[in-house]
């Protein structure tokens, strides 16, 4: 995976982040009172690893969120010491234990991305797991994924990237959802992006390719 459009993934995290600390403690009271959104198949966490999810014979699976998906055929799941070595995390951090990497980056920084599955034509997916501000909580994708657009746009612009973004539509957990759409000038890359809000973290999943249907049928993997 292209290093720089790794981080462009990991902005989306920042963004969603930056959007609401600067609200949280002026909403916290309000937002204590609503609920977060919930997913088919979501449930509570029995334990730590449940927020990173699991990949086992062939597949991710994440209690947290509810959401599963298969490696295709030619594709294959990064390992966890290649997807913090890709973050800038020093990988002679990592315990004994597979996650024991990802709970650290998440209790240091906020955001870890614990999933990358890639592809053998540059396509992948990915999900990128941050805590949770009190002020999104009860906060819908009508609401949140226009306030997410200019942020976006604008940081792309800095970092030198010319893009697209705009809000498009994906078939996720089975249900057609809206999604951050970004077009990569330079590459042609396509990538969606679905936000699940939930108490203590939210995940982001990214699908990218380099054509749309492609991107739609990898976000349709996640079930």
């Amino acid at each position: 995976m292209n290093y720089r459009r790794f981080f462009a993934i990991l902005l989306a995290a920042a963004m969603l982040l930056a959007l609401f600390t600067g609200c949280g403690k002026k909403n916290e009271e309000s937002a204590a009172s609503n609920q977060p959104v919930q997913y088919p198949g979501e449930i509570a966490a029995e334990n730590e690893t449940d927020y990173i999810g699991t990949v086992a014979e062939n597949t991710y699976t994440n209690p947290y969120f509810g959401i599963s998906c298969e490696a295709p055929e030619g594709w294959s799941f990064y390992d966890e010491e290649t997807i913090l070595a890709t973050m800038g995390y020093a990988t002679d951090k990592l315990g004994s234990d597979m996650g024991d990497g990802f709970l650290e980056l998440l209790e240091t920084s906020g955001t870890a991305c614990v999933m990358v599955m890639a592809g053998p034509e540059g396509e992948s997916a990915n999900v990128v797991v941050q805590q949770t501000q009190p002020a999104m909580l009860g906060i819908d994708d009508d609401a949140l994924y226009p306030m997410l657009v200019p942020s976006l746009e604008s940081q792309y612009e800095q970092m030198g990237l010319e893009t697209e973004v705009s809000i498009g539509t994906a078939t996720f957990l089975g249900e057609a959802r809206d999604a951050i759409c970004t077009t990569y000038a330079s590459t042609g890359m396509i990538q969606k992006q679905i936000y699940i809000i939930n108490d203590l973290y939210s995940g982001i999943v990214t699908a990218s390719a380099y054509d749309e249907a492609t991107v739609d049928a990898i976000m349709a993997m996640f079930h």
